[in-house]
């Protein structure tokens, strides 16, 4: 592990246990607040800063082209959903974009039964992909990395999850497309995360279905992360929704001896270093229960991305 990101994680700080049902979350800090200046995706593309369309008229299941025309950098987080265009797809890995740019961005396939233009552009949704996709994601990356294949998702894996997904939600979608699982169950995640509270110095969440740790999600700056909060919340509550497991008696005490295990592992661990699709770099981890992304640029931790295996 490279100097800035040991310090990193020396400097994150923690909240305390939120819990609702089975999903609960540990807010998460950042005793040094200073960072690269970076807008959400979410926000260039409501105000034309940015366009993403198909590579050609033909298309690309894996891959995109995404336009920065303006003169801020742009924060593009792993997971997020695009709707739109030929068909629905998610991105591979985090990006954060340069000012003035155009790049060939890595996507996966969330809407297997459609390959028809239904708009020129693409548009962000109100959803992330679930935790367990985002997980296995991050797990096919590495492999495809360490391969010198670059950002690649396995696709057949990522199909097949919605699948499983989509049979256990009990949705039926015309084009099996992600996005109809998370519009069902709108209402069912507001549910679930209406009580978890966005605290004004929060940069990320710990996040535990059943009292066992899942994941870590972290953005530096904190009017991104106030973007993403209820998209990332609403990725694990899916997984807590569609658990098959129940455990309502969440001790906070365990929550936070988990998340100091983790973090032990993460500091003595190796990480290998990869060139960004945009600025910086992406330093990978990858054990057989644990994955992890950092994107690191110019000696700043942009974003964390970290699942575990329960």
């Amino acid at each position: 592990m490279n100097e800035t990101t040991l310090n990193f994680f020396n400097s994150l700080r923690f909240g305390e246990v939120q819990t609702n049902d089975n999903l609960s979350v540990i807010p998460l800090y950042q005793s040094n607040g200073k960072t690269l200046k970076f807008i959400s995706l979410d926000t260039a593309l409501k105000k034309d800063y940015v366009e993403i369309k198909e590579v050609n008229s033909s298309g690309s299941v894996p891959d995109l082209m995404l336009s920065n025309l303006s003169d801020y950098l742009v924060f593009v987080p792993q997971g997020e959903e695009l709707l739109g265009a030929k068909q629905n797809r998610t991105v591979n890995t985090s990006i954060l974009v340069n000012k003035k740019t155009n790049l060939t961005i890595p996507v996966s396939c969330v809407e297997r039964g459609r390959w028809n233009f239904v708009s020129n552009k693409f548009t962000t949704s109100d959803f992330m992909i679930p935790s367990e996709l985002k997980k296995k994601g991050l797990f096919a990356a590495n492999y495809s990395l360490k391969r010198n294949l670059g950002f690649r998702a396995d696709q057949s894996e990522v199909w097949d999850e919605i699948d499983q997904i989509s049979r256990k939600a009990k949705v039926v979608s015309r084009t099996s497309a992600l996005y109809d699982v998370h519009k069902n169950y709108e209402k069912n995640y507001d549910k679930l995360i209406s009580k978890f509270k966005l605290i004004p110095e929060q940069k990320g969440i710990i996040a535990f279905i059943n009292g066992k740790i899942q994941g870590i999600e972290f953005i530096s700056r904190k009017p991104v992360f106030r973007k993403y909060y209820k998209k990332i919340l609403k990725s694990f509550a899916l997984s807590a929704i569609l658990n098959d497991e129940k455990n309502f008696d969440i001790k906070p005490d365990f929550c936070l001896s988990q998340l100091q295990e983790e973090l032990a592992v993460i500091k003595k661990s190796e990480w290998s270093k990869f060139k960004s699709i945009g600025l910086g770099f992406d330093y990978r981890l990858d054990t057989r229960k644990s994955v992890g992304s950092v994107l690191e640029v110019d000696n700043n931790v942009i974003s964390l991305s970290y699942y575990c295996e329960n």
